[in-house]
């Protein structure tokens, strides 16, 4: 799964956290699910966890959302 350890270069600057990861699983797992829904989940207001996910986005952790088709 996720561990502690940057994955490349881009993402050397990034610090792992519990709510970070635990953010990344509700992604993977609903990439549709709304900040505030993410928010209620994490124990956090919509700010700080929209700005967590500018930011894995910015650094690359986040790349791109993608729809699965059957």
């Amino acid at each position: 799964m996720f561990s502690n350890q940057p994955v490349s270069d881009m993402e050397a600057s990034f610090a792992w956290d519990e709510k970070d990861l635990t953010i990344l699983r509700l992604l993977q797992d609903n990439a549709k699910m709304t900040v505030r829904e993410i928010a209620r989940k994490v124990h956090l207001s919509t700010t700080p966890v929209h700005e967590r996910i500018k930011h894995m986005e910015e650094v690359g952790v986040i790349r791109k959302y993608v729809a699965l088709v059957d």
